[in-house]
This record gives C-alpha cells, sequence and structure tokens, in this order.
C-alpha cells in the first residue's frame, strides 16, 4: 500500500457494514467486528476499522481493520497446516471478510498469554499487582517486578469475554469449574 493510496482512506474509515434488507441475515455487532449469520454452519466475519481498548470502543483507525483480518488468517494458516489446533477459518474473500465455521456455541473466554508485567486496566497484570495481590490469575508473582519487567516465564491469563461492559478475570480452574470450557480445550 502506497502513502498516496492511504491517504484517500483516511476520511471514510470502515465503521460498520450495512446489510441490505433484502438478504435477510441476522447481524450482530462486536466491539471491533460485525459478525453476518444467514442461519447456516458458517458466519462471516468483517472486520472493521473500529478500536477498541480498556472494554470500550474508542475511535476508528482506517485500514487497520483489513490489517487485523490478514495477520489473523496468516496464523490460522499456519496452524492449519502446521498440525496446530484446529481453528474455525475457513475461508477469506475479501480483505475484511473471514468466513468461519460456526461453533455449537460460543466460547465466552478471552485469552492472553502474558510475558511482561505491564498495563492499566482492571485486568492488567501490573494494575494487580501495583495494588499488593500477588496471586493473578492462578498464578504467583514473586516481589520486585516492575512496571514492563519481563516475566520468569509467560503466563496464561483468561477473562471473560464480554460483549458489552468489562471482562472479568479468571484462573484456567475456573474457567472449567464454570463450564465456560472443558477441560482439554
Amino acid at each position: 500500500m502506497t502513502g498516496e493510496l492511504l491517504q484517500g482512506y483516511l476520511p471514510d474509515p470502515f465503521i460498520e457494514f450495512e446489510v441490505p434488507e433484502s438478504w435477510k441475515i441476522q447481524k450482530r455487532q462486536g466491539k471491533v467486528r460485525d459478525i453476518l449469520d444467514k442461519g447456516d454452519a458458517q458466519l462471516a466475519l468483517i472486520t472493521t476499522d473500529r478500536k477498541s481498548a480498556f472494554d470500550r470502543v474508542l475511535g476508528s483507525v482506517p485500514c487497520t481493520g483489513e490489517v487485523n483480518n490478514r495477520i489473523s488468517a496468516f496464523w490460522f494458516t499456519v496452524f492449519n497446516q502446521g498440525g496446530g489446533p484446529r481453528n474455525h477459518m475457513i475461508a477469506v474473500p475479501d480483505p475484511n471478510v473471514m468466513i468461519v465455521r460456526k461453533a455449537m456455541q460460543r466460547l465466552p473466554v478471552e485469552v492472553v498469554v502474558r510475558g511482561y508485567i505491564t498495563g492499566m486496566t482492571s485486568t492488567a497484570l501490573w494494575r494487580i499487582y501495583s495494588e499488593g495481590e500477588r496471586e493473578i490469575y492462578g498464578h504467583h508473582f514473586r516481589d520486585g517486578y516492575r512496571n514492563g519487567d519481563k516475566l520468569d516465564e509467560p503466563v496464561i491469563t483468561p477473562t471473560t469475554k464480554a460483549d458489552v461492559g468489562h471482562d472479568e478475570r479468571l484462573t484456567c480452574q475456573e474457567v472449567v469449574d464454570r463450564g465456560l470450557a472443558a477441560p482439554d480445550t
């Protein structure tokens, strides 16, 4: 993409996909993606230029939907070809669109693998740690970390996946105990 081409997109970010009424398709809107469901075994995930942080949409940045969708497609392809975990991607018919298999039920958990202790949101390691907690997300953290330090080893930090409002901290065991995922997921 050239700078000239990018400048043409600046005044017109892709904020929402408008579904023609004649399509008779159900549309749901997440923080960043619009989800189209025509009632069969597939969904169309449309990645917009909306940007979210701190559990809310903050604005839009032109072309980031396309970039994010292409990055996701790249890694899903790598996993599919390399024997990694099976994923839901079927096709990418447009730079902002991914066709996926519909799950029997949504996994309402967001999983982040963290290698550094940083952040100021309510679910961020540094904020929780700096307030004195040392058992966070089911992991014990030693004393002496400073903001931005590399962790002794990476940790998995699951949270609920809230469509609206704030995500809630979980441990891996709580994910299983609440029935949000099977032990082997």
